[in-house]
């Protein structure tokens, strides 16, 4: 396997879950969030969550930086129209991004 393609099965197993596929949904919304937006979004532990940003990040599809003790969360859109193109367009809109 090359590394084009163990990047997008890396890719395509992140977002095969639907905690992380929202999230991504709502990056692509939104642009930039903190982590206390998805935790106003999820009903899930702090720890749960940064399973989840871990897998996406380790996947390339998220960015993260630190500003001061706040940490802020971006989608990578270079890596996820490279790997999966038109994502975006197809796959963002309001039913998507309801939360269980």
């Amino acid at each position: 396997m090359n590394d084009f393609q163990s990047r997008a099965v890396a890719a395509f197993n992140a977002l095969a879950d639907p905690t992380r596929y929202k999230i991504v949904c709502l990056l692509m919304e939104k642009g930039e969030l903190g982590c206390s937006d998805f935790n106003n979004q999820f009903a899930l532990s702090k720890s749960a969550l940064s399973h989840h940003y871990r897998i996406l990040e380790n996947a390339g599809l998220i960015l993260m930086r630190k500003e001061g003790s706040h940490i802020y969360t971006r989608l990578n859109h270079s890596v996820l129209d490279e790997l999966i193109p038109g994502f975006a367009g197809t796959h963002l809109n309001a039913d998507s991004l309801a939360v269980e």
